[in-house]
């Protein structure tokens, strides 16, 4: 009975370790694809794709692609990759993995995020000669979907007691100057106040289509330039960001 179990213990961890390695090199082929489309490296995207029967489909809000021929969806991308291979991958996180293998076949769900979306992704993959291929690609962005309004900061500050003009100005036209610079930033209106005795002397009101756009903005080094000369001339100031619903 001792030798069964221990039988029955053996088969069960073996089998447990051979499906961490099939997943194992599933995710690999579908990390090397990924990645390849990210370094702008084709011939790293394509070795991991079968060319026998494919179907690649992406979609978002606005637009998506469909192909179902390896040939069509190969030129596609060499044409979106010619400028060449990246040496430098950007941020990109793929998680909660989800695997069905069964055979030679397998299929896989996990969720995608890089730096301008999040998405829902499905591969299939079948066995060719010992290796993992992709056959079946599809992926939504579900972040293009989201319909919350623009984002609006304002904010009101007053500047120390003989501050020159020009430090004002700077303030002003530091803040405006960064609309043509970044997607998304709609506006930066500035505004100083007409009442006798304000609490604060001026306002500016910023407003942004999309949280990347906020972000973009947040980490430029323009905006982080403003305070690091602005800081020795507030004299008081407060901030508050705002989103329609």
């Amino acid at each position: 009975m001792k030798k069964l179990s221990f039988i029955l213990l053996s088969f069960c961890a073996s089998t447990l370790i051979g499906q961490s390695s099939e997943e194992a090199a599933i995710r690999s082929a579908i990390e090397e694809a990924g990645n390849g489309v990210y370094a702008n490296n084709y011939e790293k995207w394509a070795a991991n794709w079968s060319e026998a029967e494919i179907l690649f489909h992406y979609a978002n809000e606005a637009e998506h692609y469909l192909f179902e021929n390896w040939s069509k969806l190969a030129a596609q991308m060499k044409e979106n990759m010619k400028g060449g291979p990246s040496e430098q991958l950007p941020y990109v996180e793929r998680k909660n993995f989800k695997y069905k293998i069964d055979g030679n076949l397998a299929w896989v769900h996990f969720d995608q995020k890089d730096d301008n979306r999040e998405s829902k992704e499905q591969r299939v993959l079948v066995k060719e000669n010992g290796r993992w291929k992709i056959v079946n690609m599809t992926a939504v962005d579900v972040s293009s979907y989201e319909k919350n309004g623009p984002i609006r900061r304002l904010f009101h500050f007053s500047f120390k007691e003989g501050t020159a003009e020009e430090e004002i100005l700077f303030v002003k036209n530091s803040f405006q100057g960064m609309v043509p610079k970044i997607s998304g930033m709609n506006q930066a209106i500035w505004m100083k106040s007409t009442d006798k005795d304000p609490f604060y002397d001026y306002s500016l009101f910023l407003e942004f289509a999309h949280e990347k756009a906020l972000k973009i903005y947040e980490d430029h080094p323009d905006h982080k330039a403003i305070p690091k000369r602005a800081q020795s001339h507030i004299a008081k100031w407060l901030s508050h960001t705002y989103q329609e619903k």
